[in-house]
Formats: structure tokens, sequence, C-alpha cells
């Protein structure tokens, strides 16, 4: 894969993550608290799911940077790819439980983690030069 390809489909992937996560909150926001729902929640659950992938949206630009900002790009990869490997995890063990997550959800924890996978991997084996 091209580094141009790998960059198109880490913010693609980062972007559409970014997405569920905050049709996910909003829709839980506007289920619990309909009477507190505004553009406040709006702005905020965007700017929330946003942040979760600011690792994977930072890997095109910190791969050809530095080794400290690199490793700091790692570190911020880590807790959503945790996440998403818990889920992921979660989903496999559901299936064979005979009570599986929608395939929708399972395809986006795989692609998900298949993702940050190889974004943290770019992270690591990319020299600057």
């Amino acid at each position: 894969m091209s580094s141009r390809a790998l960059d198109v489909a880490v913010v693609t992937v980062g972007l559409g993550l970014a997405a569920g996560f905050a049709y996910v909150f909003l829709g839980f926001s506007a289920t619990a608290e309909p009477d507190e729902f505004g553009w406040g929640t709006v702005v905020f659950g965007v700017l929330v799911a946003l942040l979760t992938q600011t690792g994977l949206l930072m890997v095109p630009w910190a791969r050809h940077r530095s080794a400290p900002v690199r490793a700091v790009c790692f570190v911020l990869l880590a807790p959503t790819f945790i996440g998403l490997s818990g889920a992921l995890k979660d989903g496999i063990t559901r299936h064979s439980d005979g009570n599986p997550i929608l395939p929708s959800a399972f395809l986006a924890y795989a692609v998900g983690v298949l993702t940050y996978l190889c974004a943290g991997l770019s992270l690591l084996l990319t020299r600057r030069y």
C-alpha cells in the first residue's frame, strides 16, 4: 500500500469512526435527556468524537516528523485502539454464545482495529531522513 493510500484510508476511517461515535452519543443524549438536548450537546458530541480520533487523524502528519512526535501520536492511538479491541472481542464472544451484535457494528470494530494496527505499525516503522 502506498503512503498516500494509507493516509487517505487512515483519515477516512478516523472521520467515519468519529461520525459513528457522535451519532451514538447524540442518540443516547436525545433519549436520556430530551429536554436538555440542543446545539450545545451537538457541538460537544462532535468535539468529543473528533477528540477520540485525534491520534488516527494525526498519523499522516506525524509519520514525517521526528521520533518524539511519532511517539506522542502512537500514545494517542492507544486508548481508542484498546476500546475498539475490547468491543471486537465482545462481538466475537457474543457471536460464539449465540447472541451476535449487529453486523455493521462488528464490521466497524474490525475495520477500526485493523486501521489502528496499520497506523501504529506505520508510525513504528517509518524512519525520518
